[in-house]
């Protein structure tokens, strides 16, 4: 049991009672009695402070905002209902928030949230961020899909997650740098996810299938209890291909002229006809053919000292590797379009016809992490003044993001050979290889501490809530590329080649931060909520001679950033609260941007002093009705970004020209709109109506407020792209659980608006002449789709879960979809055939989980 002693005699302001409530915990309200509605009696009592006796369980620690506003929390058995199996499908259903592709590479570049994306929303596993992105920029980003890398983050494996927070608004407070427009916090799994207080052994087998990229999924966990030693550990491994578009692209042929043969001896078939699947260049209708594989290891073990103390460790072993054949590069040479008909340039006259051009993109990301930590949860009897929670972690972490482009001319007509490479022989003549490898690798070691007290003081609880980190970080960027051309010779032949490395790094990164927060129901009508955060970054290099000469003159900087939330909610009558909160976000800059955008290219570009962070600040409003007909909640919020990075140049000293290209500070957004839920119980609508029958809606828009001005001090810039909003977007429908789980369905109909063309217009400046252009070439057209599905439970241990996804085999193309053709650092899609994007047609989906 708990006892906590006060006694104390004091007068205080209002200011300063808010004030200490929210931001210290300290419970100053009782000496208030002038400022509260105290009978006369208890007025003349000088407000001496009585002594109070608390007794009683502890309850958890709250630590959220106390608005509840911009927050939506998915615990595992929500992910399994949802039928959660990668990014997409967290969000599938989730109103203003969209998943950022990678340009066909089948990654994807984390989130967009309320206008900004990418870095801009911070994604974190255990409190620990995501890789920095990896933008490079070259002679072909942004004109075709042949970037150097990507650019995209390494992903989660779902089958390790107990719960994710997606927190719509500027979050720095919780999850620090990168939570511009919001945040995603993900928590891996505990053994108490396993076994319960009475089981000493459990285990869980799941394996799943879905039919619109034919992945195949298998995880297997065991977990045991031995005495006070407690453990568990989880294999997870998927294995599939690229999202197919909609299934009637799939059942054309066509007609290709590959070469004008003059019979000069050569066995090559001239023409052929093929289905869409074959099909390469403009023509190309379909998307690029993939491969995708995944194996991800977690284990959590350790041992309960006592019923307070606990000390374990976490293993973690993921990989994910991305293999694509781009093939809107024509797979024949000298290719033209005429009349959607491909014909060559040339005639059969050269060795180089004889082998197949290709190109290939992989990216392999790699996650292993080693932790240790300790837990303290009181128990009933302990001291007052101790923590209620207290964990300490330590964390080791190595991440690899690697890319490799591959071009190739070596493996014979018309077979494809990824490892195919030209030898230097007379027998290669013709041959030709081009072969990149980008790499970053980061290593992390992180300290931790996370604290929690809860009090009461009167009629009042406290909960107040701690939390510090330092974290030390290493950057290395490696880049190779090799190039080989055999060509004929009078005499034989000749060999053309080049194997160029380049090193950046290594970069030192130092973090540390701490911030303080408290939660208080001050009565039954009001609960307020507040919390600050300080950021420390600091980054340094000792670039040598060489790396100075290719412009590599970065040496260190350091940033310190303020953030906080802050909520409260008041409730008039019984089922009635409104909201308000106020948040603040920033981000660091990269190392990339820190760096510079062409930071391994040979001192044609440098980069300047590092940029400053950017900043975002949230304010949103919200209005909840609670009763057993109808759930409803609404919000409407406005959200302001400052500093936003992008890439621009100044004019050179002699006003002739343009400087450098360097990532400056150059974009002030504006974004509003609005977020909206309700539900509605259907046996309190009409008892004829089972239990468990409800129908829901949700509703998200986000909009762009004034336009985005570019500074006069610019060059060659371009504004703010736009693109990152995501249209109106309606989810709604109708479900039914039965009250014991058994078995329950799900219809859910998904409505999109069109793109709104006026948020893709892009302001951009070339020396003295301002332009207004597109950011890409397509649009987006409205759609809705239907989806069905459901789960039954054979006993208690097995549950078979399976959905229909657009139900009604709807054609349509997604926004998030086309975003993938729009310029930028990024890799792209360039095809001009946009049904490439289109969205799958009627699609399953199937899983089945026991546990033992």
């Amino acid at each position: 049991m708990s006892n906590l002693l006060f006694t104390r005699r004091f007068r205080i302001n209002y200011l300063a009672y808010v004030v200490s409530t929210v931001f210290l915990g300290i419970p100053l309200c009782a000496g208030a009695a002038q400022n509260t509605n105290l009978s006369e009696d208890a007025a003349l009592n000088e407000a001496e402070l009585e002594t109070v006796h608390v007794w009683g369980k502890r309850s958890p620690v709250k630590s959220g905002n106390a608005s509840g506003l911009g927050e939506i929390k998915k615990i595992s058995g929500r992910l399994q209902r949802e039928q959660v199996e990668n990014i997409r499908d967290l969000v599938r259903y989730d109103p203003g928030i969209a998943v950022n592709e990678s340009g066909g590479r089948g990654t994807s570049r984390g989130y967009a949230i309320r206008g900004v994306e990418k870095e801009r929303v911070a994604v974190t596993v255990d409190g620990m961020g995501q890789a920095v992105m990896l933008k490079r920029r070259d002679r072909t980003a942004g004109l075709n899909s042949a970037s150097r890398s990507s650019g995209a983050q390494n992903e989660v494996e779902y089958e390790n997650l107990k719960e994710v927070v997606l927190n719509k608004g500027s979050a720095s407070f919780e999850s620090g740098s990168g939570a511009l427009g919001g945040a995603v916090a993900a928590t891996t799994k505990d053994v108490s996810d396993f076994l319960d207080e009475r089981e000493n052994f459990s285990g869980r087998f799941k394996t799943g299938f879905t039919s619109k990229d034919m992945r195949k999924m298998g995880s297997l966990a065991l977990a045991g209890r031995i005495g006070d030693f407690e453990g568990f550990i989880q294999y997870t491994h998927r294995g599939g291909h690229e999202t197919k578009a909609h299934g009637d692209l799939y059942k054309q042929s066509v007609y290709v002229q590959n070469y004008s043969d003059a019979s000069r001896g050569r066995l090559l078939s001239a023409n052929q006809v093929s289905g869409t699947d074959a099909e390469s260049g403009a023509i190309r209708r379909i998307p690029n053919p993939l491969d995708y594989l995944s194996g991800s290891w977690l284990s959590k073990f350790g041992w309960n000292i006592t019923p307070e103390h606990y000390v374990g460790a976490v293993v973690e072993n993921s990989r994910q590797k991305y293999q694509v054949r781009d093939m809107f590069v024509p797979n024949y040479h000298g290719a033209r379009t005429i009349k959607d008909v491909q014909e060559p340039l040339y005639e059969i006259d050269s060795d180089v016809i004889k082998y197949t051009p290709t190109r290939f993109y992989v990216d392999d990301h790699d996650n292993r992490r080693l932790g240790i930590e300790y837990k303290y949860r009181a128990s009933e009897n302990d001291s007052g003044w101790l923590p209620d929670t207290l964990t300490l972690r330590a964390d080791s972490r190595d991440l690899q993001l690697k890319t490799t482009v591959k071009t190739l001319n070596c493996s014979p007509w018309p077979s494809i050979d990824i490892n195919c490479w030209p030898e230097k022989s007379a027998d290669n003549v013709g041959k030709r290889g081009y072969w990149l490898d980008t790499v970053l690798a980061q290593k992390d070691t992180r300290f931790e501490l996370d604290a929690g007290k809860q009090w009461q003081f009167k009629d009042i609880t406290y909960d107040l809530y701690f939390r510090s980190g330092y974290t030390q970080s290493q950057f290395d960027v490696d880049e190779r590329a090799r190039y080989v051309k055999v060509d004929p010779t009078i005499t034989g032949f000749e060999v053309s080649e080049y194997d160029y490395s380049d090193h950046a790094g290594p970069i030192k990164g130092k973090h540390w931060f701490v911030s303080v927060g408290n939660h208080v129901d001050l009565d039954e009508k009001v609960s307020l909520s507040g919390g600050v955060r300080y950021d420390r970054h600091n980054f340094s290099a000792k670039p040598d001679d060489e790396q100075k000469k290719r412009g590599i003159i970065f040496t260190n900087s350091r940033y310190g950033n303020l953030s906080w939330d802050l909520g409260m909610q008041y409730r008039p009558v019984d089922g009635l609260a409104f909201s308000y909160r106020n948040s603040s976000g920033f981000r660091v800059p990269s190392i990339v941007e820190q760096l510079g955008p062409d930071f391994n290219i040979s001192s044609v570009f440098l980069q300047h002093q590092p940029p400053k962070a950017e900043k975002s600040l949230n304010n949103e409003i919200g209005i909840n009705w609670q009763s057993p007909l109808l759930k409803f909640s609404g919000s409407y919020f406005w959200t302001s970004y400052r500093d936003l990075i992008g890439v621009a140049s100044k004019p050179k000293p002699s006003g002739i020209g343009h400087g450098d290209n360097v990532y400056y500070n150059l974009h002030r957004v504006k974004t509003y709109g609005f977020d909206v839920s309700a539900y509605v119980d259907g046996n309190t609508l009409w008892q004829k109506l089972p239990e468990g029958l409800r129908l829901f809606a949700r509703v998200s828009q986000t909009k762009h407020k004034g336009t985005v001005e570019i500074s006069p001090e610019y060059s060659m810039v371009f504004g703010y792209s736009l693109d990152a909003i995501q249209p109106l977007r309606i989810v709604y429908g109708i479900d039914y659980n039965r009250p014991d789980d058994k078995w329950g369905i799900n219809f859910t109909t998904t409505y999109s608006k069109a793109k709104n063309p006026n948020e893709l217009v892009l302001n951009m400046r070339q020396g003295r002449e301002e332009k207004v252009s597109d950011s890409m070439d397509v649009r987006a057209k409205s759609w809705r789709i239907a989806d069905l599905s459901g789960h039954y439970r054979f006993g208690k241990n097995s549950v078979l879960r399976a959905g229909v996804y657009n139900l009604f085999n709807y054609r349509y193309t997604t926004w998030e979809s086309l975003r993938q053709t729009s310029y930028g650092l990024d890799a792209r899609i360039s095809t001009p055939n946009y049904t490439a994007l289109a969205a799958p047609g009627r699609n399953y989906q199937v899983s089945f989980e026991i546990k033992f």
